[in-house]
């Protein structure tokens, strides 16, 4: 339970799971098929999200390239490179979380506004909403996987 990704903010925030920020390191080792089947779920969430806030400042297939383009610059770092620094450094799971799902914000929404010339709140609403929808979402299912 407490290695959940809702543990990061409900029972960590209302004192239960204090391990979650403990210190000891975690591991997360994939193979790079099961890599794929997680950058496709992460594209599959995140799209509409994208299509809906940007479809008046894009056409479909632009957004489709922006949120392909967005999420290859940060997910192969978030799912692949920061747990294994997380890993090495002894970081607990929910300090992970935290720093890996804030760069995938920062860099998406900085990208929206310089590579795509999105308006500077219209990145910050869209990066947010998507990475939000996606890690929630897309946390159950690895949860629910990963058992």
């Amino acid at each position: 339970m407490c290695h959940h990704f809702l543990a990061v903010f409900i029972y960590w925030l209302g004192g239960r799971c204090p391990e979650v920020f403990d210190v000891y390191g975690f591991s997360w080792n994939f193979s790079s098929n099961i890599y794929i089947y997680f950058l496709a779920l992460t594209l599959l969430f995140e799209t509409p999200i994208y299509y809906f806030l940007l479809k008046r400042e894009f056409p479909a297939l632009k957004i489709l390239r922006i949120s392909l383009v967005v999420n290859l610059l940060t997910h192969p770092l978030v799912f692949l490179v920061f747990p294994q620094i997380a890993d090495h450094y002894g970081i607990t799971y929910g300090w992970y979380v935290l720093y890996a799902e804030s760069f995938a914000f920062i860099v998406e929404c900085l990208a929206l506004c310089i590579v795509f010339k999105t308006p500077v709140f219209k990145s910050i609403q869209s990066s947010l909403a998507a990475n939000l929808f996606s890690w929630l979402i897309g946390g159950e299912i690895v949860q629910y996987f990963l058992k």
